[in-house]
């Protein structure tokens, strides 16, 4: 069984992963740091929400969480310019209404 989520929350989210400087699926650099993001428990509303860690040698630190409402907005994602958020959005705009031709 998959994690459910808004079609634009998703493609949002696919627009976040083409922008971050990632290492594999969910780990990423940002200012010589090491980072990586783990989705959290599904939410009704269709929104994406989750937590962001900082590898510290041996040891991960929790640094923050994120937020992609049901309808793509990014509300919060630590380590992402407010540049690189707009073009998450727009790219997942684009990408819904490829998909569903609206």
């Amino acid at each position: 069984m998959g994690y459910s989520c808004t079609a634009k929350a998703h493609f949002t989210m696919d627009g976040i992963d083409s922008c971050l400087d990632k290492i594999n699926a969910n780990k990423f650099k940002h200012n010589n740091n090491e980072y990586f993001y783990e989705i959290g428990k599904e939410n009704s509303n269709g929104a994406i929400t989750g937590t962001i860690w900082k590898i510290d040698g041996d040891y991960c630190k929790r640094v923050g969480s994120f937020r992609i409402n049901r309808d793509g907005k990014i509300i919060r994602f630590p380590y992402l310019s407010k540049r690189k958020k707009i073009y998450a959005e727009l790219y997942g705009k684009y990408l819904y209404e490829k998909n569903y031709h609206f």
